[in-house]
């Protein structure tokens, strides 16, 4: 059961967490994505920092931003994904920094916000399959990116994308968790 301070930590994640996709998103559409990114990674310094387990939230962010790089690199190199010109970046290329960050922003609300996914692997699927095709679509009508000229494809791919690195990123981040529950408990001992 969650206690007040943590509903109001899982409800800022949130609200940080949505204020930088729109950030990241927008100011990528305007040709400046380094200032979304620098929201994102503002944010998640100060989250991560203030858990008691930063090590482990930072291996989950390196994780997140591995699978993240791969799977939209993959998207991107078949031309299922691609970036409008002035949100094309070289750093992170075939994908783009900015991309990364929104990997970056979601890895921080896993333990938070998410946590209720823990051991729901089908859940996570579900949910990622859900909600990874919406916003790559919004993505492109905010003009930060172009998806595939066939839009049935193109849903269908992120939609797969999704529904692996959400499940994915849910069991790296419950193995995260174990291991620092072996670890307070060795140190009680």
């Amino acid at each position: 059961m969650s206690t007040g301070k943590d509903g109001i930590r899982k409800l800022l994640c949130l609200a940080f967490f949505q204020a930088g996709w729109f950030a990241c998103v927008l100011s990528a559409a305007a040709g400046k994505p380094e200032l979304g990114a620098v929201s994102i990674l503002s944010w998640v310094t100060v989250y991560v920092f203030t858990t008691h387990d930063y090590r482990n939230e930072l291996l989950l962010i390196g994780s997140a931003l591995a699978i993240g790089y791969l799977f939209d690199s993959a998207l991107a190199l078949t031309g299922i994904l691609g970036f409008s010109e002035q949100a094309l970046t070289t750093i992170g290329s075939p994908s783009t920094y900015w991309m990364l960050a929104l990997w970056i922003n979601l890895a921080a609300i896993l333990r938070t916000a998410l946590d209720w996914l823990s051991g729901r692997f089908v859940m996570a699927a579900l949910l990622g399959g859900i909600i990874g095709p919406p916003s790559y679509l919004a993505g492109e009508h905010l003009g930060a990116l172009h998806l595939g000229e066939s839009l049935y494809l193109t849903i269908a791919c992120v939609a797969v994308e999704w529904a692996l690195a959400m499940p994915l990123l849910v069991w790296i981040s419950d193995k995260l968790s174990q291991a620092s529950s072996a670890n307070t408990d060795e140190e009680i001992k």
